[in-house]
Parts: structure tokens; sequence; C-alpha cells
């Protein structure tokens, strides 16, 4: 192919359309776009949008990003109820091995109620996990001072990470009824 033949050929595409339909625009595209106010120059060039338009469409987007972030900000759940919703993923899901209270005690705290632990060790696969659970929230369920070290308990515990316990929850207790004093409600034992 000749250098002579390539200019021609390209002259052919170019002249098989007409020339005022290659430079004017689609009617629909004209039709959705007039309401921008905008004009069409020869060639089918989209209209320049004004600049007060993309600085309200920007404000308006910042103001929903920030009205997002407020409200996530505002839903977010406390460390108690995070707690309190594990207790009861777990009461639900967990699995059940054996296990003893190590001991028990109670931190003080600055300006509020003392910190009440139940310290428990069980084993899962031949490894042996230490525990503690607050039993603040739970402390009308329980009776800390009945408790003993070596009291024999049920765990739940998940089976995807077995670090993640519990001994007592709203709605069940591993401890132990029997012939040692439980640390269930007062009364029950």
């Amino acid at each position: 192919m000749g250098k002579s033949e390539g200019l021609t050929t390209r002259k052919w595409l170019k002249a098989s359309k007409p020339v005022a339909a290659r430079h004017r625009p689609m009617p629909e595209i004209v039709r959705s776009l007039e309401h921008l106010g905008g004009q069409f120059p020869i060639g089918g060039q989209f209209p320049m949008i004004s600049l007060r338009v993309y600085s309200s469409v920007l404000g308006s987007l910042v103001v929903l990003a920030l009205g997002a972030l407020y409200w996530a900000h505002s839903h977010r759940k406390t460390p108690e109820q995070r707690e309190a919703e594990r207790r009861r993923w777990l009461s639900a899901t967990g699995r059940i091995i054996d296990g003893r209270v190590l001991d028990v005690r109670e931190l003080e705290r600055q300006g509020a109620d003392p910190l009440q632990l139940l310290i428990y060790d069980y084993d899962v696969g031949g490894v042996g996990y230490e525990c503690s659970q607050d039993v603040t929230p739970l402390k009308a369920m329980i009776d800390l001072d009945d408790c003993r070290m070596g009291l024999l308990a049920s765990i739940k515990y998940d089976p995807r990470n077995p670090g993640n316990s519990i001994l007592v929850a709203e709605d069940w207790s591993g401890l132990r009824h029997g012939k040692w004093r439980s640390c269930g409600p007062p009364g029950s034992a």
C-alpha cells in the first residue's frame, strides 16, 4: 500500500459522512441538556456547566457526608452494650467445656462501683486458656462471696476463637450446683 493510497482512503472515509452530520449534536442529547442553559458550539461538545452548579453539588455532598458521620457516631454502641451482645451471642452459640474458677477479684475504680472479676481456666484441644470475666453488670445474678477457688464450672467458648469465652451470662450460668455452693442467684444454693 503506497503513501498516496493511504491518504486517499482517509479522505474517502471522511467524505463518506456529510459535514453537517459530523458537527451536529444528537437531538436527544440536546433535549436532555437544555435545562442546563448551555449553548452547543459547532462540533457537538457538551455545554460548560457554571461554577455555581459545581459548588452547590459539592456543598450538598459535604453536608450529606457530615450528616452520615454524625449519625454513625451518635448510633455507636457503648462498650457495655457490645459486651452484653457478646455474652448473648456466646450464650446462644458457644460450645460448653469443663473448667474451674481460679479466683474472684474486686478491684476499686475511681468514681464508680468496684469492678468484679471471675478468673477461670479451661483447656481446648490441649491448649490451656486462663481468662477473666467482668461480672459487675450481672451482680444481681451471682453472689461472689460464695464463690470458691477451684469451683468446677462449665465454660462457653467460641470454637473459631477459643479465647473468647464466658462463665456467666444473663440467661445462662456455668457455675455448677451440687456439693459446692454455686455462685448463682442468692438463695439458690
